[in-house]
């Protein structure tokens, strides 16, 4: 079965794809060359180098803090951790750093950074959407192993906050920051 036939459910295509990604970020330490003849060079999953950022930025505050704060448009510089991910669009879930992913709080979770254990009405309260973009257009594919990018990694975010109506956020990306 080719790449453009098998079903969107095929876990062990993703997961091969995965352990890919993660054996070609590791062979080298240069940058990405582009594959779309752009000046920008691009990693494996398409996102651009570019979001990658050289060092932690200052000023970083806990995604509790920005969900409350924040307006649509605001600059912001936001902490927490990775939870679920695209899988077909460039994002994730960004979870407040002060909150037990479900093993840490003892349950057996075979998915322990979708956060299950805790309720949907106390995750909005905890968690934005970060999105990758070009231009409006968020970028295909998944963000997992972007710049060592895992599900419950530590990160910063630098972006553009957007709330809807129910107050729920989004950061779009201008850039990412990956703790070891």
């Amino acid at each position: 079965m080719n790449r453009r036939t098998r079903r969107r459910g095929d876990l062990s295509g993703g997961a091969i794809a995965v352990a890919w990604l993660t054996v070609v970020g590791c062979a080298k330490d240069e940058a990405p060359t582009p594959r779309d003849g752009s000046s920008t060079p691009k990693a494996a999953n398409g996102l651009p180098a570019s979001f990658v950022l050289a060092g932690e930025p200052a000023g970083a505050r806990p995604v509790k803090e920005i969900v409350s704060a924040a307006r649509s448009g605001d600059e912001v510089v936001v902490a927490g951790r990775v939870g679920d991910t695209g899988s077909d669009r460039a994002n994730f879930r960004l979870v407040d750093p002060s909150l037990k992913s479900c093993t840490e709080i003892g349950d057996e979770c075979k998915t322990p950074w979708d956060y299950c254990c805790t309720p949907p009405d106390e995750m909005a309260k905890v968690s934005a959407t970060v999105v990758f973009q070009d231009g409006e257009k968020p970028y295909a594919g998944t963000v997992l192993g972007f710049a060592g990018l895992d599900h419950l990694s530590s990160v910063v975010v630098k972006g553009r906050a957007e709330k809807d109506s129910s107050g729920n956020l989004t950061i779009v990306a201008s850039g990412i920051f990956v703790k070891k």
